[in-house]
């Protein structure tokens, strides 16, 4: 309704888990053809949420409600030809996996915000194997994805070689401060090392972290070793991101975790707002939906003009992606593997590398260069990988 926030939906959900009910059915806003609503919504258009901001508060209602009272219904159904808004692209199955993923990632139950309840299990385990790296330090085998967190040759060596020492991170903080945006935060190596190369500049780093996974965060937190070139306690960091999404691991330098899909946490970010920005989702193969063109466009709204984002990846898709919505592009030196990283800017003087032409023109030409795509950044994995196979067959039926 006009002027109610989250606060107040927060207060009618404590209010009403009071109540003697039996059940809960919940039923978004729809404006229905041939209603008053739909009259008033012709003069005056109604807000009405989205799949992403309408889950951040059902999820906040789950929580409040208490832990034996059943949940029958998630959504409101309306038949298509009866619906003006809002035009939804999830449908109801994915919308309710999407719930229970969200749920389950953050370690977020029915019934953890209702007073007096605590829950008697602990949080599920998450499946990942911790694995000693070639330069010992600490990553993670990911038993769903079916990938390493970091190259087999160092989560550390990964952090320096791909990110911190490509993006000058001490140089520049040298004569400015800066805002850092870690994409897919995981173990957190990158951010970590980021901070602890800052410890000894002039300037603040603030870093904004977007990760879906907080069970990975605490796992972390349990898991990694101290190391002696460390200037603060990464561990008790890591326990802080996970208990309160927020830290303060030395004076001037804040991390403050966005957590959820960051399809939907990279559009609550304003415009502009970003110095530096990391990409370090799993590949392409296996996590396509932080690779398409659509979430590239999100993360160039949100740079500034003298932004530049690094990643490891080099694949033929992303890069072609990144120069589709606008970026220059540019590589990085390889480190653990054969291939190099990426460099993208809006500002082509700060390429440090160019790509090479024949591979310019390998993009430009071939399949190799057609990109993943999500142009409502809703799609799952195998849904973003079907779409770019159909491409590549028209592509070559041409």
């Amino acid at each position: 309704l006009p002027g109610e926030t989250a606060a107040h939906f927060q207060a009618t959900a404590d209010r009403f888990a009071q109540l003697p009910i039996q059940a809960v059915k919940i039923h978004n806003l729809h404006i229905e053809k041939g209603t008053t609503l739909a009259l008033e919504h012709a003069l005056t258009p109604l807000p009405v949420f989205m799949e992403y901001p309408f889950a951040e508060h059902l999820i906040d209602f789950i929580r409040r409600m208490p832990p034996n009272l059943p949940i029958m219904r998630l959504t409101t159904d309306t038949p298509d030809h009866e619906l003006i808004a809002p035009r939804w692209h999830m449908d109801k199955m994915k919308f309710r996996n999407y719930i229970v993923a969200q749920m389950e990632a953050r370690e977020w139950r029915q019934a953890d915000l209702f007073p007096g309840h605590i829950h008697p299990d602990p949080p599920a385990p998450l499946p990942v194997n911790p694995v000693t790296t070639e330069d010992g330090s600490t990553t993670f085998w990911n038993d769903i994805v079916k990938e390493h967190y970091h190259a087999r040759a160092g989560a550390r060596l990964e952090a320096q070689g791909k990110y911190i020492q490509p993006a000058r991170l001490h140089q520049q903080l040298q004569q400015q401060p800066l805002h850092l945006l870690d994409i897919c935060f995981g173990l957190g190596y990158n951010t970590l090392a980021a901070l602890n190369t800052a410890a000894d500049t002039p300037h603040p780093l603030t870093v904004t972290a977007l990760e879906m996974d907080r069970r990975v965060v605490r796992h972390a937190a349990e898991t990694l070793p101290p190391h002696p070139d460390d200037t603060f306690n990464w561990a008790t960091t890591l326990q802080q991101l996970h208990q309160h999404a927020h830290a303060e691991p030395l004076p001037d330098q804040t991390i403050k975790m966005h957590w959820g899909d960051a399809r939907h946490t990279i559009t609550l970010l304003p415009d502009a707002s970003m110095d530096l920005i990391f990409l370090d989702a799993f590949s392409s193969p296996r996590n396509s939906e932080c690779w398409t063109l659509h979430f590239f466009q999100q993360i160039k709204r949100i740079m500034r003009p003298n932004a530049q984002l690094f990643t490891y990846a080099a694949a033929g898709p992303i890069r072609a992606g990144l120069l589709q919505a606008g970026f220059h592009v540019g590589e990085t030196a390889p480190i653990g593997r054969p291939r190099s990283g990426t460099q993208a800017t809006l500002n082509p003087t700060l390429i440090q590398q160019p790509l090479p032409i024949e591979e310019r023109e390998i993009l430009a030409t071939a399949t190799r260069g057609i990109p993943f795509y999500d142009p409502q950044l809703v799609w799952t994995h195998r849904e973003i990988i079907r779409d770019r196979e159909k491409r590549v067959l028209q592509f070559k039926s041409q």
